[in-house]
């Protein structure tokens, strides 16, 4: 017999049990959780049966005939037999307890979980082995599947009206379960709003709009946030002189990380190789064509318009006799240039005309095959990126992904990371995951494998694999080996364009630094170093202010190393240098004083050397020398030290040989390094080799830190003076150890804030001879998306140097239209940033207060809109005192500020005093992990010293000269 399993509506159906033993009760409990429409009959019941119609009679024929159901399941066989027979006959569905052929249907073992029932049966073969499936059922399923169970439910009365496509309809239904059953939100596929950003040329837009359609239909409400690039910005330079990795993007990612938009939308070329930490690529919709073609008026062009280094690699060898011309704007542009006659014929590519709807039918369209030019790795390919953390978001834009244009997506991008390439580059790269007859000579029988022809400035190679070892076929060194670079991976300067053409390298470069004691003493060839650095890694003893003079994209590793705190083992960090590199990193690696000695610079020099990695080392200053004269101590002087010798007090117990007491005979300076720790066995030794106990001996701790301190000594008594000193330390043993030449203590601020506050800082107090050490946590980025359009007779008002320099980034309109417009600054300081643009302030408050401010606005504004030019969090007490007065004002974000954590989190100066430029600046600080430590605070400002909430000096006036005056 067979049974197929109905779940049946219950509520309507009128079931009768006969029988109250422990069958009939097992039947009635397995019941009584689907419905109330249960009659109980028996003479007796050995079970309760609380709230059910219960009936106390022996059966009779007549008593089954009002109901629809009927279980026969009293302990008398022959009796549920008779009631079987009758049921049939008079067309009642029946279950007869044990006897399969009376039963219309049976009972299955049932796993019930609010609205999820499952119900498992053998066709009532083995009842245990039911009962068996059921436990491991019970086991399988979530706690929490009821809770899935109703909001699915709930989500299919939302898709049901917002999705109106029934096949996209179920596989929004299956992507919300698995969000589901991953503990995830299901409401993030009902309609909400989607903000996009994208950049504002119309092939951007037009990408943009195809994913909005996308979205549309998944019932998303959908807005584009337009912002500006840096590409965009300059139109008028060559992509390879703009350089640089993702100038396309960079700007749209920070918008994301801010959480100003949910998604962007970018052309998957104009990706760099490695997109922002906090990001990833979540759809990849069907690609477009990705073919380059060319528009022309003649088959044999002399002038062709573009500024694609990859093109002119390839095309010069269709076109030898032609000039390539670098030419870039939007496709229009370059059509109108083309018309125009400024050249013979412009290259550009197939997605982009057929995503713009343009009409090409008035001129020779060539198109370019593989074996003339290879398209851009990932060109036609629109991605759609956001924040890795959105995994509900994620799920979302799956619906949108074509999963056979992700896997060529991927496979590409790894070629270009190999390479350590970005959009700008001279790379090309095409996969083919399914066989065709349009990559000839090459088929790939099946999607289980691919075949990629690429280029690299002029340079073809073409890789076969299997699709699941993709990334180990395009590890940089088959890469390297395929194309056949040369070991160190330099570009042959014979597959150089033109003397335009920046070559670039598959590997990076490391620079092994020296950065002395302090950032003064940094030497101009480390300064650039930084300033051009990716990625930096450094140790504890640098001084951190150095880290202010890197880019704000560079990456910061910590691999600080001191006595009794190791971060990272010496072949650790050879192995970060080495890992860095190979993935096309530019590396600085910091050491504090001169890397060869005792830094350990020669053992990382020998692991780049042995992994061919290219490197350069710059000497730094040594605390050897420029400690001791910081304190007054010549390492040699004339009659005194006539030599110094530099030894390491870290391994003093064990010299490989060379007896520590040599150096007790020795009569010139004697500089140990590293050796606190160790003096007193370093006294012992030197007086056994013939020292003089007498000698006298400096020890110097934390040089050129608000806390150093020297403690001087002879041999005989050094050991019990210096015991408590602090490290790192430096001990200077000879005669001249007692000179006291020229050493002043000067004072010390660390000054936060953003760049040019922190450098305005340096400039006014290294003057007063004070030490500097600059930590600009705050990154200005002017607001390139802001509206700026203002009346006759205005006033535009600056409240930060930061403000004047951001407007004039961003205002692209002719400097004469602000001829009638008065300018309002803060203080001198603003007013000088205002200067440089060719502007005077026409109105500067006696006392630089935004008070003072509101005071001389009201009387001079009083028929003239007030523009207030101002950062995003700018406090809101100047336009409230001037709306308060009836002025009319209009507030203009014309720059925001972002954290940059790298050089904040766990950071303490050793500086005398801390500074405080802003209350943004303040609350930034100390949110970011920033410390005073036992540093004196200073605030800027009455704001300033609010946010900071405590004790601290606050100058009268709100002007670095009146701060100076509180340090001295």
């Amino acid at each position: 017999m067979s049974y197929f399993p109905f779940f049946v509506q219950t509520d309507n159906k009128k079931i009768l049990i006969i029988g109250g033993g422990r069958v009939a009760a097992e039947k009635f409990n397995k019941l009584k959780h689907f419905t109330d429409s249960i009659t109980l009959l028996a003479e007796d019941f050995l079970f309760r049966s609380d709230g059910f119609k219960t009936i106390k009679k022996a059966w009779e024929p007549a008593d089954i005939d009002e109901f629809d159901v009927v279980i026969a399941a009293t302990d008398d066989h022959e009796a549920n037999r008779e009631i079987g027979e009758l049921c049939r006959k008079k067309h009642i569905f029946v279950n007869t307890v044990d006897d399969i052929e009376f039963c219309d249907f049976i009972f299955p073992s049932i796993v019930k979980k609010d609205d999820v029932t499952v119900a498992i049966s053998t066709n009532g073969s083995s009842p245990a082995l039911s009962q068996y499936l059921r436990r491991k059922t019970e086991d399988m399923l979530p706690d929490d599947i009821g809770d899935i169970a109703s909001s699915m439910k709930e989500a299919r009365n939302v898709i049901s009206k917002s999705v109106h496509d029934g096949r996209l309809r179920k596989r929004v239904y299956k992507k919300m379960l698995n969000v589901c059953l991953s503990g995830g939100d299901p409401t993030v596929f009902y309609p909400h709003e989607i903000v996009i950003a994208t950049r504002g040329s119309k092939l951007a837009m037009a990408q943009s709009e195809l994913v909005k359609e996308k979205l549309l239909e998944l019932g998303m409400t959908v807005t584009l946030k337009v912002v500006r690039t840096q590409g965009d910005r300059d139109q008028g330079s060559e992509l390879a002189k703009i350089g640089g990795r993702g100038v396309f993007v960079k700007e749209i990612e920070r918008v994301l990380l801010n959480g100003q938009a949910d998604i962007a939308v970018h052309s998957g070329k104009d990706l760099p190789s490695q997109i922002a930490d906090g990001l990833v690529i979540a759809a990849t919709p069907e690609a477009a064509s990705d073919r380059d073609v060319m528009l022309s008026f003649t088959d044999t062009p002399k002038k062709i318009g573009t500024g694609s280094l990859r093109r002119i690699c390839q095309l010069k060898q269709v076109f030898p006799d032609a000039c390539f011309i670098p030419i870039r704007g939007n496709v229009d542009t370059r059509i109108r240039k083309l018309r125009d006659g400024e050249v013979d014929a412009i290259i550009v590519a197939q997605a982009g005309l057929d995503r713009l709807g343009i009409d090409v039918s008035d001129f020779k369209v060539r198109v370019f095959g593989d074996d003339e030019c290879l398209p851009a790795a990932t060109q036609g390919i629109m991605a759609v990126e956001c924040r890795s953390d959105s995994t509900e978001l994620r799920a979302l834009l799956s619906l949108i992904d074509d999963p056979m244009t992700h896997e060529r997506f991927n496979a590409e991008r790894l070629f270009v990371k190999a390479l350590g390439a970005d959009c700008t580059a001279p790379a090309a790269a095409r996969c083919y995951l399914t066989g065709g007859g349009s990559l000839t000579g090459h088929v790939s029988p099946d999607m289980s494998s691919y075949v990629m022809p690429a280029m690299y400035e002029g340079i073809r190679g073409t890789f076969n694999g299997v699709v699941r070892f993709i990334e180990r076929d395009l590890a940089p060194e088959n890469v390297n080996r395929l194309l056949g670079l040369s070991q160190s991976g330099h570009v042959p300067l014979h597959h150089q364009v033109n003397k335009n053409v920046r070559v670039s390298k598959l590997l990076g470069k490391v620079y092994i630094v020296g950065a002395g004691p302090s950032y003064d003493l940094l030497t101009l060839r480390a300064k650039y170093l930084i300033e051009h650095a990716e990625e930096i890694v450094y140790d504890d003893l640098i001084d951190i202010s150095i880290l202010s003079l890197a880019s704000s994209d560079a990456t910061f590793h910590a691999v600080g190393k001191r006595l009794g705190s190791r971060k990272a083992r010496q072949e650790q960090i050879n192995d970060l240098l080495v890992t860095l590199a190979e993935a096309g990193k530019n590396v600085v690696r910091l050491k504090g004083g001169d890397p060869y000695v005792f830094g350990r610079g020669g053992e990382e020099a020998g692991a780049l050397e042995a992994a061919g990695i290219d490197y350069e080392v710059v000497p730094g200053i040594s605390t050897a020398i420029a400690v001791p004269e910081h304190f007054g101590i010549p390492v040699t002087n004339r009659g005194s030290a006539r030599s110094f010798s530099v030894i390491t007090g870290h391994t003093a117990p064990d010299l490989n040989g060379e007896s520590l007491s040599d150096f007790g005979k020795i009569d010139g300076s004697r500089i140990f390094l590293m050796g606190i720790t160790q003096l007193p066995h370093i006294v012992d030794e030197l007086i056994k080799g013939g020292a003089s106990p007498d000698t006298p001996v400096a020890v110097m701790s934390r040089g050129y830190s608000a806390d150093e301190q020297i403690i001087r000594g002879r041999l005989s008594d050094i050991a019990e003076k210096a015991k408590d000193a602090p490290m790192p330390g430096i001990i200077f043993i000879g005669e001249n150890a007692a000179s006291r030449l020229c050493y002043v203590r000067k004072k010390s601020v660390t000054v936060t804030g953003t760049k040019s506050f922190t450098e305005r800082a340096r400039e006014t107090f290294e003057e007063a001879g004070i030490v500097v050490k600059t930590v600009p946590h705050l990154v200005v980025e002017p607001a390139y998306d802001a509206q700026i359009d203002f009346e006759k007779e205005s006033i535009l008002t600056f409240t930060s140097a930061n403000g004047v320099a951001s407007f004039f980034s961003v205002y692209d309109r002719d400097l004469r239209n602000l001829a009638d417009t008065e300018f309002a600054c803060i203080g001198p300081a603003t007013a000088a940033e205002l200067s440089k643009h060719g502007f005077g302030a026409d109105y500067i408050p006696g006392e630089y207060t935004t008070a003072e401010l509101s005071k001389v606005l009201i009387k001079v504004a009083k028929n003239k809109k007030v523009y207030l030019l101002r950062a995003d969090n700018a406090s809101d007490e100047l336009r409230k005192n001037l709306d308060n007065a009836g002025i009319q004002t209009e507030n203009i974000c014309i720059y925001t500020t972002r954290v940059d954590n790298r050089l904040i989190q766990g950071f303490v100066p050793d500086t005398d005093y801390i500074l405080f430029g802003s209350a943004n600046g303040v609350k930034t600080y100390f949110e970011s992990g920033g410390s005073v430590g036992s540093a004196q605070v200073i605030c800027i400002g009455r704001l300033s010293a609010k946010a900071y909430g405590r004790e601290c000096l606050v100058p009268q006036e709100s002007d670095l000269e009146r701060v100076l005056e509180v340090i001295s």
